[in-house]
Formats: C-alpha cells, structure tokens, sequence
C-alpha cells in the first residue's frame, strides 16, 4: 500500500505540477475576471482554453530559449528584436483563433472587426505579456539565485584551496633536526630515544592527518603545541628556558587546526636558533566562555635587527594574517611587538554563542 506522504512528496518533486498548476489559475482567473463583466464565466473559461496555446508558446518560447540564448548572453539587440517578432507572430496567431473559431462560436467578440485588426493584434500581444511576465520573473530569480550559488561555491573552493595551500605551508623545518637528535640519541642509547619517537610520531600523525577537518577540539591543539615544544627542548636542551601555562577550560573550544604552533615555531627560530646566549619563551593561553587569547614572548639576540616574523621554510606573518582572515572574519584580533629585547605575538579569537 502506497502511503499518502509518499504520494505527497512525488507531487512536490514532480517538475510538472508547477507548469500545470500555473495554467489552470491563468484559465481559471481570467475566465472568471472576464466572465463576471460579460456574465458568461462558462463561454470566457472555454475561450480562455482555446487561446491557452499561443499564451504556452509565449512562455516556453520566452524562458527556454530567448532568456538563456539572448538575455543571458548579453544580446540584448538581437533579444528585442526577436521577442517583437515572436510577439507580432503569436499576436496574430491568437487572432485567428479569435475569428476563426471564438467568433463563430460564442458571439462575444465583434463580429464587424476585419481579421487583422490591429488593434484587436495588439490587444491580444499585450493579453500575452501577462501571462509571460510571471515565468519570467521567477526564471529570472532562479537564474540569479544559481548564479549566487555558483559564485559562492566557487568563492568556497578558493578559500579551501588557498587554506590549503597555506596549512601546507606549515612545514615542519624542526623535523631534520629532530630526526638528526633522535639518531644521535640513539647511538647514544639514551632513554629519551624513545619518548622522542612517540612525540614525534604524534605530531606527525596530527599534521598529517587530523587536520584536515575545518576545526579540532582546543585541547588536541594545545597537545601538539606541547608536544612540539617538548621536541624543541630536546633539539636546544639547556640553551632555551620554555614555560608553557593554560588558564581556563579548553573543553567545549573548537579551533582551526594548526593555528597556534606557528607561533610557537617562530619563536624558536628568532627567539632561540638565532641566539648565542641562554633564551627563554613564555606561552601562556587564557580561555574564556567567549574569547581565546594566546601570547607568544621569547627573548631577541643581542644585537638582532631581524623583527620580521617571517620563517623562510615555514610560514610568515602575512600568511597567518590571511588564514586569520579566512577562517575568523572580524572574529580576531593579532598583534606583534617587538620590544625592549622581547618579541610578542598575542592573538585573540572570539567566540559568537548567539
């Protein structure tokens, strides 16, 4: 037994009903408009059906083939000349079916009129216009409406491969060096081999493939970031003093991936790779109900000029900014500082619980 919601939802579906639903209102409506001044709703109704034809050829003519042939391609000239002459054709078509078969029949019409009238033409072009100047409209609002969708679907697929292009970006330049310590620790036959290839197989596994989601809970970023920085430590051993603190709860936070540790990655190579003496960093993440601020400072080498947050093998400022700006619109803030002998990264992201 065929249930009624499914006959309900082939009705809805169904790519014909919106056609047939359309021309029994224009018989229906006109037939009783004009039936009611001539009192014959019965006669106008018919005579409505007999000129249903020429008014189906006009809107079919109008949204399949003037609309997307000439209007959508900007041929303007060509499209008004050739909607006039269709008009002029169907115009006169209808009024041979007035004289030949209405007249005859229902005695409504002038009978004294000769057949091509111009006026009656005219009359009958215009009585074709309405009924092409709803299909009309809603082409021309679907039309539109799918060139928005393209136009963002397409400004979708930009943004996805341009964030792509920048979260690969983030290459690891730490790798080598932590692959060429590891090794040295194993010779060495170090107990901290081993906790290295854990670290490192994490981090890796992360980068490669968790991050392909749009987010990730707060709390594997703030993992990896540690992990990260655990591997660094072990790369830079007693030149480099890092403290790391988490103030809040970071359950319930959600976060573009990869957003943090660049930061982290940066201060190593200014703060630390680049200083003779002992550096220090300070990493300090404060969650809030509606605001995430994350603040990078780590020590500059004596002397440096260098203040540009640019890593030539990994991922500069200008590109953080951007996938800033793609995956938080008007919903962070970064700021970059250096001063005094510190370089300070903060970036703050926003939270919108409407």
């Amino acid at each position: 037994m065929v249930k009624p919601f499914s006959i309900g939802s082939r009705l809805l579906n169904n790519r014909y009903l919106p056609h047939v639903a359309y021309w029994t209102f224009i018989v229906v409506f006109f037939g009783l408009f004009w039936g009611s001044a001539e009192g014959k709703y019965s006669v106008l109704i018919g005579s409505e059906l007999v000129l249903l034809p020429g008014k189906m050829a006009a809107v079919y003519l109008c949204i399949y083939w003037l609309v997307p042939t000439f209007l959508l391609k900007r041929r303007y000239i060509e499209l008004v000349l050739l909607s006039l002459l269709s008009l002029i054709i169907l115009g006169i078509f209808q009024r041979i079916l007035v004289y030949y078969i209405l007249i005859p029949w229902n005695k409504v019409y002038d009978l004294t009129l000769p057949l091509f009238d111009k006026f009656q033409i005219m009359h009958l072009m215009v009585d074709i216009n309405t009924v092409v100047v709803i299909p009309l409209g809603v082409t021309l609002v679907k039309v539109w409406y799918k060139k928005q969708q393209e136009a963002q679907a397409l400004e979708r697929e930009k943004l996805e491969a341009e964030l792509k292009f920048l979260k690969n970006q983030i290459q690891p330049h730490f790798l080598f060096n932590t692959l060429n310590n590891l090794y040295g620790l194993i010779l060495k036959k170090s107990p901290q081999a081993e906790d290295v290839v854990l670290k490192l197989a994490d981090l890796m596994r992360y980068m490669l493939y968790e991050t392909n989601a749009n987010t990730v809970p707060l709390e594997k970023e703030v993992f990896n970031t540690r992990s990260y920085i655990e591997l660094e430590k072990v790369r830079y051993g007693n030149r480099v003093e890092v403290c790391f603190d988490v103030y809040g709860i970071v359950n319930g936070w959600e976060i573009a991936p990869m957003l943090l540790l660049p930061f982290v990655e940066n201060s190593f190579k200014h703060g630390v790779s680049a200083s003779l003496e002992r550096a220090w960093i300070r990493v300090e993440l404060t969650v809030e109900e509606k605001q995430l601020t994350f603040k990078v400072e780590n020590s500059v080498p004596a002397g440096s000029a260098n203040t540009d947050f640019e890593v030539p093998s990994g991922i500069g400022l200008e590109n953080v900014r951007r996938r800033l700006e793609i995956l938080y619109p008007n919903g962070h803030k970064l700021t970059v500082v250096s001063k005094g002998g510190v370089y300070r990264c903060e970036l703050m992201v926003f939270r919108n619980l409407a």
